[in-house]
Parts: C-alpha cells; structure tokens; sequence
C-alpha cells in the first residue's frame, strides 16, 4: 500500500470518528432537557445544480429517486423552539439521459443509454425546529446547516430504447476521480406531527442544498453541487 493510500484512509477513518464524535456530544446536550428521541425514513429526489454551460451539454439530467433514514433527539430550547440534531444516511446522485457520447466518472457512456449516479451520504443535519398548534395536531417549520461525507458511489447504467435494459453496475471510486467526500449543506422543511398514545408520528418535506463543488465534469471543466427533496415519515417518544 502507497504512502498517499495509506495517508488517505487514516484520513477517511479520522473524518468518521470526528463526525460521530460532533453527534455524541450533540446528544449529550439532553441531560437537563425534556427531549424525544426519534427514527425517520423517506424517499428522496436528488439531482445536480446546473449551470448554464453543463444545461448545454446535458440537457437530459434528471432528479433520482433514493432512501433516507435516521436517528434524531429533539431538544427543547424555548417555548415552542427546540434543537434536532440527526444522524442520517442518504443516497444521493443524479439521472443522465445520454443523447451523445461522453466519460462520467471514468466509463464511457454511449448513445441511447441511462445512467443513475448513486452516492451514499452518512450526513449530520443540526436543524433548529418551530412548532405550532394544538397539543395533539402540530405543525412546525425548521432549518439548519448540514454536515456530511460520501461512503460510496456506484454508476448504473441501462439501455434506453422499447425495452430498459440493465448494461452495468459499477463502484465508483472516489479517490481516483477526486471527489469531495466532505459535504456542506443547507435544509429547510416543513411538516406535521400527530400525537399518540404510544408517541408522535410525523411527516415532513424538506429541501437540501448543498454548498460544496463536489467533481469537476470532464470535457466542461463544470463543478457540481447536490440538491434535491426528500419526504419523510418519524416516530418519536419521550425518553426521560
């Protein structure tokens, strides 16, 4: 194993402890507070921002669909204002309609042929939450930065004619077409709560924006950036 090989996943093992380390001592935060702990999944619709030079190029990008899911503590700050910091993992990515030859992360991607870009997230949303409402029907707004680093990526591709056909799954490899694994973002959401006998269920959408140029695209020299909706459904209950 080379030295940058080596320097590279003690990095990567670092940047892990370090983010589960942030979500520790953000649960920690609980001691003195009435909090609820709570678990949620979704679906997402993930894409890339465009700008104007890669719309011309790849007229065709389009939203993919993934799952999230995540563990979370909400914490009281003030009346009707808490703090929900979440441990999540989400996929991530965009669809391609390919209408001309060209190389996406290092495979190159003939006429006629669709490829889904699947990148998987652990993320660290630190999201601040206002309720309102009634004490059973609530509704709430929330927003906050997000931290998060890609585990991996795979590119599927397929046939795009009378039939869809599966041509390739393939890992990406991050390191070698210099991906930025580090992610920083922005959510804003909305949603309703419904208490239970047994706890809260609730749904929400919520929006992410991301912040950070992840991969400069072959040929354009065009960074890009994640975006994308997801829509979630939660349970979360007392627990102290």
């Amino acid at each position: 194993m080379s030295s940058e090989t080596e320097t590279k996943t003690k990095d990567m093992s670092t940047s892990m402890r370090t983010l589960i380390l942030i979500f520790g001592v953000l649960l920690s935060l609980q001691a003195q507070a009435q909090i609820t702990f709570g678990v949620r999944g979704g679906t997402t619709f993930n894409t890339i921002s465009q700008t104007e030079v890669l719309d011309a190029v790849t007229p065709d990008l389009d939203y993919l669909v993934g799952f999230s899911g995540a563990i979370y503590t909400n914490i009281p700050v003030a009346d009707n204002i808490s703090f929900q910091p979440e441990l999540a993992y989400s996929q991530k990515g965009f669809a391609l309609s390919q209408g001309a030859d060209i190389d996406l992360f290092g495979a190159p991607l003939p006429l006629g042929v669709v490829a889904n870009s699947h990148f998987n997230y652990l993320d660290i949303p630190l999201l601040f939450k206002a309720s309102f409402g009634q004490d059973a029907l609530q509704g709430f707004v929330m927003a906050g930065p997000a931290v998060g680093y890609a585990l991996s990526g795979r590119l599927k591709t397929k046939a795009n004619g009378l039939l869809d056909l599966n041509l390739t799954n393939t890992e990406i490899n991050l390191d070698a077409i210099n991906y930025e694994r580090f992610e920083f973002s922005g959510v804003v959401g909305a949603g309703m709560s419904y208490q239970t006998g047994f706890g809260a269920v609730s749904l929400d959408g919520r929006f992410q924006q991301g912040f950070t140029e992840l991969y400069d695209i072959p040929l354009v020299a065009e960074k890009v950036k994640n975006k994308g909706f997801a829509i979630n459904l939660g349970l979360n209950f007392n627990i102290n």
